[in-house]
């Protein structure tokens, strides 16, 4: 006990501590994205407006929207700074959804899985979400709606994503929609389809032939993904159209 308890030992555990301590700031510090084209959806756009608020991006759409009581809300996936969705939530505002991409601590999900809830809170007037989550921000979304059972969530969409183990939703009144790339090798199959049984039992699964983990942002290539076999524009198009027509 004495040894330890030596000036020497000390430091060295002081060290390891801050070695650990700056091993941890850096990880939490690594992000991907977003990629310049997808900060272009951000500057001056014409057919939806565009706010930054505290917690989220709002992507307003323009005058001409005929619908507003339906909004969606993004959870990026885990390490991926959510303005690389901006892609997604301009095609989805301008066929007239207001869209919020919700900012994430240390672009982890799992820090800020209730974070829905700003949204919401700041927009009374939307009657009718639906949550949108990529890989881990989808797993979050899932944790959501099953730890707050909000009543005014209609839907979900997974994009490359499955619930965790513990967060079974099948017997909330969702649509549920579960996308994934036919190339994702990010996301664990043998487990995505092990956790269909915690999703409701009318989900509608659909597969982007060509797609991958990363199709689903603009933010270029992630470790251990498989290479698209079609470009990010066809995969965007693809996920949009799937999306509006699992709601309408």
């Amino acid at each position: 006990m004495k040894k330890i308890l030596q000036p020497k030992f000390i430091l060295a555990f002081l060290l390891f501590l801050l070695l650990l301590g700056g091993g941890l700031y850096y990880w939490l510090n690594i992000s991907y994205g977003p990629a310049e084209e997808a900060l272009l959806y951000l500057e001056t756009p014409s057919s939806y407006e565009f706010l930054e608020e505290e917690n989220y991006f709002a992507f307003l759409p323009g005058e001409s929207a005929t619908e507003f009581e339906r909004g969606f809300i993004v959870y990026p996936g885990g390490q991926i700074r959510v303005e690389s969705y901006s892609a997604l939530a301009a095609e989805l505002a301008e066929r007239g959804y207001p869209v919020f991409l919700v900012q994430m601590p240390y672009e982890l999900a799992i820090l800020g899985w209730s974070r829905a809830e700003n949204v919401v809170r700041d927009y009374p007037e939307i009657s009718n979400w639906h949550l949108i989550g990529h890989s881990l921000g989808g797993a979050m979304a899932v944790r959501f709606l099953k730890r707050e059972t909000p009543d005014n969530f209609a839907g979900l969409i997974l994009l490359g994503a499955y619930p965790a183990a513990d967060d079974d939703i099948a017997d909330l009144d969702l649509k549920v929609l579960s996308l994934y790339g036919s190339e994702d090798r990010v996301m664990d199959r043998e487990l995505f389809w092990e956790r269909q049984d915690l999703l409701p039992p009318d989900t509608q699964f659909g597969e982007i032939p060509g797609g991958n983990h990363a199709g689903f942002g603009q933010y270029g290539e992630q470790d251990g993904d498989g290479r698209a076999e079609i470009s990010f524009e066809e995969q965007l198009e693809k996920t949009v159209r799937s999306i509006l027509d699992s709601i309408e």
